[in-house]
């Protein structure tokens, strides 16, 4: 997977001695889709115009027969019916004016309040929209979130350590008080700047946020402002605690000797007894929370759609299940290859392609847990 720079941590953290322990076992087989999941629906998020095209997906999040796409790139929120019919999108608003953003970090839904709540860079602020991405509020901050995330009344937010900027925490606060002091939940200790996974380390599922500070070993499930359970994942040997980082390491020498270190957990996403998870290597990780059990998988086979994709992408609002993405040119390859050897094709899935183009969006995959 593709790394971005961030940080990394070369001192235990604080947050590593409480949980329950559980080792990872790697297996050997290939993991086959349908022996975790029940069942998908297909959608393709339409592109009549420029503001409805995605350059890259960073989450999605879903509430009352809407789909948000959070895209960074294009430094956009969208919106788009159950259907992947395209209602809105928040360019018109990117600009230094007033009720405008310079850059878009994050967003996350307010399930309780029914409202979506995007975090802008330059300047810091929380902009509040309706459903239809109408913009009601602006809540001014005075610091920078990484990533954000939402429960029934409180935001979450992984941000570098307030107090010497090195390391990282997850803060809370309530979000009627946003002018307030967040209270800080977790932190890691002196950090030096270079690497983060591709993914979110924040994900809200099933009612909870799921977190894992970047270059820690630790799942935590948080709620009501606070950490209500907690996983520490050992990974046999191939985890950063077992092999201690020097103080100050330059990211290439990190690269050189931790190319083969999971050393960032992401994308949490599943079911109140499933929990799935990527790293910053390919491998799939399903973790029983019931079991406190947890299995590597190094390829992952599609046995109910004719492609596979291993990377999760990191979501709200799904209940039980999961989103996977396919980009257009692997729908209309594969639909190539059916034709030249006269295979059949899913009806329902014939449908997608027949509206598919090569520069549209790609095709969300949503599926439900078993």
């Amino acid at each position: 997977m593709a790394c971005l720079g961030l940080s990394l941590s070369c001192q235990s953290t604080k947050v590593n001695t409480v949980g329950d322990e559980i080792t990872v076992e790697y297996q050997d087989g290939i993991l086959k889709t349908s022996s975790f999941l029940k069942d998908y629906r297909i959608v393709l998020l339409k592109a009549p115009n420029n503001d409805a095209i995605i350059k890259y997906i960073d989450r999605l999040l879903f509430a009352e027969n809407r789909i948000f796409v959070v895209d960074q790139i294009s430094n956009k929120i969208l919106a788009f019916d159950g259907n992947g019919e395209f209602l809105a999108s928040t360019a018109r608003m990117v600009g230094k004016g007033h009720n405008e953003y310079i850059r878009i970090v994050d967003a996350a839904i307010d399930e309780k309040g029914h409202k979506l709540y995007v975090h802008c860079d330059a300047p810091y602020q929380i902009m509040v929209f309706d459903f239809n991405l109408k913009l009601e509020k602006i809540f001014p901050m005075e610091y920078y979130l990484n990533e954000m995330a939402m429960d029934g009344n409180y935001i979450y937010g992984l941000r570098h350590n307030s107090m010497d900027d090195s390391g990282y925490e997850i803060i809370s606060i309530a979000k009627d008080s946003l002018a307030s002091s967040p209270n800080i939940v977790l932190s890691t200790p002196i950090s030096v700047r270079g690497r983060k996974a591709m993914g979110k380390s924040m994900v809200s599922n099933q009612g909870s946020i799921y977190a894992s500070i970047p270059f820690d070993n630790k799942i935590c499930k948080l709620k009501d402002g606070k950490v209500t359970e907690s996983y520490i994942i050992d990974f046999g040997g191939q985890g950063l605690p077992n092999r201690p980082i020097e103080k100050d390491m330059s990211p290439e020498t990190f690269d050189r000797l931790y190319s083969d270190t999971h050393w960032s957990m992401v994308n949490m996403s599943g079911s109140d007894s499933l929990l799935l998870f990527n790293t910053n290597r390919s491998p799939q990780f399903i973790l029983d929370q019931k079991n406190k059990k947890c299995d590597a998988y190094g390829e992952t086979f599609n046995d109910m759609l004719p492609f596979s994709n291993s990377y999760i992408t990191p979501s709200q609002g799904l209940e039980n299940g999961m989103a996977y993405e396919i980009e257009p040119e692997v729908l209309l390859k594969y639909s190539k290859h059916a034709e030249q050897n006269h295979e059949s094709i899913d009806p329902a899935l014939l449908n997608v392609i027949r509206q598919t183009t090569p520069d549209g969006n790609p095709l969300i995959i949503l599926w439900h847990l078993k």
